[in-house]
């Protein structure tokens, strides 16, 4: 039964008409499921993600909606509260993805009229042909009012209107360093110098869905030069910086017997029962009278439930060679931790290190789409060394998106609790341990060239960042003067 949404609320449509956008959408959406709902009374039409795990529609997701000028505005970040600029955004606010929205917003409005009717039909189901006038008007390219019916002839009239443009309200949840504006800095005079950098670069958390992706068990994540910065942060490197590669091997065993069984079952599986029977009657014709003394201790011991080795060892001093071996078994997660004091030595200083401290805590923290049914994941960051400003350091480690897992506040690092007279606090020590969201893998570093590189970064790294300076002065002093790129100022 469809989930109905018409006269009640003067929407038009149903989550059960859903439709694909088709080949000419981008190949990350194409195959989702999409539904509208038309606003008889405002003239905007929304468009929603089906979520086809959810039987009931409580998460699908709200993409945003054309207004009665065929304009479409995407739904905003909760926390940013800026446009979300995702795949789905894209295409719905471009021509072509408008037309094929509308399209099928005036398809599903057309079935409505026909199956239940609405406000202006007096809740009654109208004929096709009726339905078709009162909705032409929600896929055609010109602006305008929805035609109404007028009971006094069988004509259809339009009454044009003029769109009046509105205005926002700014956000207090805006972070600073956005696409575009100059980031968060400490110290000040940071923009002044030849300093290397460590850059924090916030970015929205994109699920990485549960399509598979080519050859692998999981959807793909769109690469992180390719998102907006929800905002960004730059600090001196700290001293104590480090990274861990590390992967897990596990230490296994196999005897002798499930060797065989292993054998045995892989030749049925494909289809050779005989030939795997013809192996096990090989490999026991061909014994030799040591194992023959063995195998029956062996099946004895498992028989009384104990250990076949323990009786072998008891009886002929010898086990059954287990085969041991140091097998791979699964890649690790890097972690990152870093810190940092941050001693404030002007009032615009001051507000430097309260607005970069409560860049960390709010960014991590979950969100929420208006209620606490549902918390959405925190952002998560992309951190990386910058050489004197001009591109990532080629002689210091890449890093993957990162979640930040903890971050630590210490307001007296001092063990003294001192403030200036505004009650800033003279001195503040973060630290932050950050854990990237996906292992690092050897194609990771492949530079594609065919040459081993001499430098620590990743592939996708370097085709995004300008390359560095290669010379620089011994100590970091002289040379180029130059602002960094990311558009820091002296102040």
């Amino acid at each position: 039964m469809p989930i109905y949404t018409g006269p009640i609320d003067n929407l038009l449509g149903s989550r059960d008409i859903n439709w694909k956008p088709g080949p000419t959408a981008p190949d990350s959406i194409k195959n989702r499921d999409f539904y509208t709902m038309y606003d008889e009374e405002t003239g905007e039409t929304q468009i929603k993600e089906r979520n086809l795990l959810d039987p009931l529609g409580a998460t699908d997701t709200y993409i945003g909606k054309w207004d009665k000028n065929k304009k479409f505005i995407p739904v905003k970040d909760l926390l940013t509260q800026k446009p979300v600029n995702a795949p789905q955004q894209q295409y719905f606010a471009s021509p072509e993805g408008t037309k094929v929205g509308l399209k099928k917003a005036q398809l599903a409005a057309k079935k409505d009229l026909m199956d239940n009717g609405s406000k202006a039909t007096g809740f009654q189901p109208v004929s096709e042909a009726e339905a078709t006038k009162l909705t032409e008007h929600i896929s055609n390219s010109n602006t305008g009012t929805p035609p109404t019916t007028d009971p006094n002839t069988s004509t259809t009239s339009t009454t044009s209107t003029t769109s009046t443009p509105t205005t926002g309200t700014a956000s207090r949840t805006e972070f600073p360093g956005a696409k575009g504006k100059e980031p968060l800095i400490y110290p000040l005079s940071i923009g002044s110098t030849q300093q290397d950098v460590l850059q924090f670069q916030m970015l929205e958390y994109v699920a990485r869905g549960l399509t598979p992706g080519v050859g692998s068990g999981a959807g793909t994540r769109p690469s992180t030069s390719k998102r907006d910065i929800i905002g960004s942060v730059m600090l001196p490197i700290p001293g104590g910086i480090q990274s861990t590669n590390a992967v897990k091997w596990d230490e296994d065993s196999a005897n002798p017997f499930e060797l065989m069984a292993a054998g045995f079952s892989d030749e049925a599986i494909q289809g050779k029962p005989q030939a795997a029977i013809e192996n096990i009657v090989k490999q026991a014709q061909g014994n030799t009278g040591a194992l023959k003394d063995l195998v029956p201790k062996y099946f004895a011991a498992a028989a009384i439930g104990k250990d076949g080795n323990t009786f072998l060892g008891r009886g002929l001093g010898a086990i059954m060679n287990p085969n041991m071996e140091l097998l791979f078994s699964a890649p690790t997660l890097r972690p990152f931790n870093f810190r940092f004091r941050l001693s404030p030595r002007s009032k615009d200083e001051s507000k430097a290190v309260i607005q970069i401290i409560r860049f960390f805590q709010q960014g991590m923290a979950p969100r929420t789409d208006g209620d606490l049914l549902f918390l959405k994941s925190p952002h998560t960051f992309q951190l990386k060394y910058l050489y004197r400003g001009e591109g990532e350091h080629p002689f210091l480690n890449s890093f993957k998106e990162c979640a930040l897992e903890n971050f630590i506040v210490n307001y007296t690092p001092e063990n003294n609790y001192s403030t200036y007279e505004d009650g800033v606090m003279n001195s503040y020590e973060i630290q932050m341990q950050f854990k990237e969201l996906q292992p690092v893998l050897n194609s990771d570093y492949d530079s594609g060239e065919g040459e081993f590189p001499a430098d620590l970064n990743f592939r996708e790294q370097k085709a995004s960042t300008p390359a560095p300076t290669p010379a620089r002065p011994v100590g970091g002093q002289g040379g180029n003067k130059s602002r960094y790129s990311s558009g820091v100022k002296k102040p």
